[in-house]
C-alpha cells in the first residue's frame, strides 16, 4: 500500500466537512415532484432524472456528464471488494487509466487499507452511502444519516471528504438532494451502463453496451464488487475494460476520473 502523497479527485480536506446541523436548504425543487420522479424510477429500473433535459438536471442538482467533450469519466460502483477491487486497480494500471469510485460505507469499514490504496494510486473517490439501500425506502432523517455516516467513514479512512454522491440504484429523492447540497456535494450519476451486475453479462456485452452509449462528456457506470449483483460478475468487468479503454482511445476520447488536475473541483 503506497502513501497518499496529494488530494485524490473531487475530494476536500478532513475538517472541511459543512455543518450537519444546517437548516438550509439549496434544492429548489418540491420534494412532492422529486419523490414523485423517485418513485417513477423504480417503476422503470431507470435513474430518476436520465431522461430529462440537461439543464432541469442541473437544476435539480444532479449532474451526469463532463464539460469538456474530448474526455469520458469512468466510475465503479459498489466496492471495495476484497478481490474484485484489487483486480480492477491492476488493469487500470497496467491500461494507464484513472477513475472514480464510489464507496459504501460499511464496506470501507471493513476493508480501510484497501481504500487507501485506491487513493494511494490516483483515483478519484465518491460516496455510494453507508448501506446502500435506496433513498424511497429510508425515512427522510435516516437518508441523511446513510449520507452523512459514508461520508464520514470514508473522511475517518483516507483524511479526505470526497465532493461525489451517487445513491444507490440511481435512485435520488428531494430529501436526498437536499442531504447532498447540505454537505456541500454533488449528486452523480451516469450516462452510459454496462449492466455488468447482470446474471448473464459477458465482457463482450458490456463494453459493447458502453461503447455503444458513451459520448464525449459522458460518464460510464461499472462496478467493482458483486456484493449488490450477481455472483462473480465484476470477472466479466475485467475481460471488458480492455476492449471499451481501446474503443474510447480510438475515437480520440481521454478516459479520467470525474476531475481531474486541469478541472477546479475542491471546495
Amino acid at each position: 500500500m503506497g502513501e497518499i502523497r496529494e488530494m485524490p479527485q473531487g475530494a476536500v480536506r478532513a475538517g472541511s466537512l459543512h455543518n450537519p446541523v444546517s437548516r438550509q436548504s439549496p434544492c429548489r425543487v418540491p420534494y412532492s415532484v422529486c419523490l414523485g420522479l423517485a418513485a417513477a424510477a423504480i417503476a422503470y429500473g431507470s435513474p430518476v432524472l436520465a431522461s430529462l433535459p440537461t439543464p432541469l438536471r442541473s437544476w435539480f442538482g444532479v449532474y451526469d456528464h463532463l464539460e469538456e467533450q474530448h474526455q469520458v469519466a469512468l466510475t465503479f460502483d459498489d466496492g471495495p471488494h476484497p478481490v474484485a477491487t484489487p483486480a480492477v486497480l491492476q488493469v487500470l494500471d497496467d491500461l494507464n487509466v484513472r477513475a472514480t469510485f464510489f464507496l459504501v460505507g460499511e464496506r470501507v469499514e471493513q476493508m480501510p487499507a484497501l481504500v487507501r490504496e485506491i487513493v494511494a494510486a490516483g483515483h478519484g473517490i465518491g460516496v455510494h452511502g453507508y448501506r446502500h439501500r435506496p433513498q424511497v425506502l429510508l425515512w427522510p432523517r435516516h437518508v441523511y444519516e446513510d449520507i452523512y455516516r459514508g461520508l464520514a467513514v470514508v473522511g475517518e479512512v483516507t483524511g479526505l471528504y470526497p465532493r461525489h454522491f451517487r445513491p444507490p440504484y440511481g435512485i435520488v429523492t428531494g430529501v436526498g438532494l437536499r442531504a447532498v447540497r447540505r454537505l456541500g456535494g454533488e449528486t452523480w450519476l451516469w450516462t452510459a451502463d454496462g449492466r455488468d451486475w447482470r446474471p448473464r453479462a459477458t465482457a463482450q456485452g458490456i463494453a459493447g453496451r458502453v461503447l455503444r452509449q458513451t459520448r464525449g462528456g459522458g460518464v460510464i457506470l461499472l462496478h467493482d464488487s458483486d456484493a449488490y449483483g450477481s455472483t462473480g460478475s465484476w470477472r466479466q468487468v475485467l475481460g471488458a475494460l480492455p476492449t471499451v479503454v481501446q474503443g474510447l482511445r480510438a475515437r480520440g476520447l481521454h478516459i479520467r476520473p470525474l476531475c481531474d488536475k486541469q478541472v477546479i473541483c475542491l471546495s
